[in-house]
């Protein structure tokens, strides 16, 4: 099973597990099995209710636990919380569903979005001058997993794997 992003090249093509970034405060554990039950539970609990689904809609997680950096100091934020889902399709529902609305628990807020390694969020870091120039003429449409920039153009789909190739096309549009 798969805990850590890992880049393309070194591992199987499938997008990375959802993190949630996530205030909950850190505390005493009796045990790390009992944290990890307590965890699992109210966050399929939770994500339900976060998220505003319907009761039939059965989440079923796999693992959730927090990430593993360094223990925070008292008063920093606490780890984020890393969920992997039974179900693909339910992964992108929520996912999906996070995008359209804000998330708030108590007076803070929450973010769920796809934990993807350093390698692949620095890839889709070097399309953000041309991301500007596609989101000017409402082109841009997001990112295919790892680092494939889509855009619509004329009603279809196309995808660029390199950031000069965008830039030419999008300098050929003007």
């Amino acid at each position: 099973m798969l805990i850590f992003p890992v880049s393309p090249s070194q591992g199987p093509g499938m997008p990375p597990p959802p993190r949630v970034v996530h205030p909950f405060p850190e505390g005493s554990q009796r045990s790390q099995n009992y944290y990890y039950q307590l965890l699992l539970q109210y966050i399929q609990q939770k994500l339900s209710s976060w998220l505003k689904l319907s009761l039939d809609q059965n989440l079923e997680l796999e693992r959730v636990h927090r990430s593993l950096r360094p223990y925070p100091e008292p008063g920093k934020p606490p780890r984020p919380i890393m969920i992997r889902f039974l179900r693909v399709r339910d992964k992108e529902m929520i996912l999906q569903s996070a995008k359209k609305m804000s998330i708030h628990e108590g007076n803070a807020k929450l973010t769920i979005r796809q934990d993807l390694s350093a390698e692949v969020r620095r890839k889709r870091k070097e399309f953000d001058l041309v991301i500007k120039l596609f989101l000017e003429k409402g082109m841009f449409r997001g990112f295919a997993y790892p680092h494939r920039l889509r855009i619509l153009h004329k009603e279809k789909i196309v995808f660029f794997e390199d950031p000069k190739e965008a830039d030419t096309f999008v300098k050929q549009l003007q």
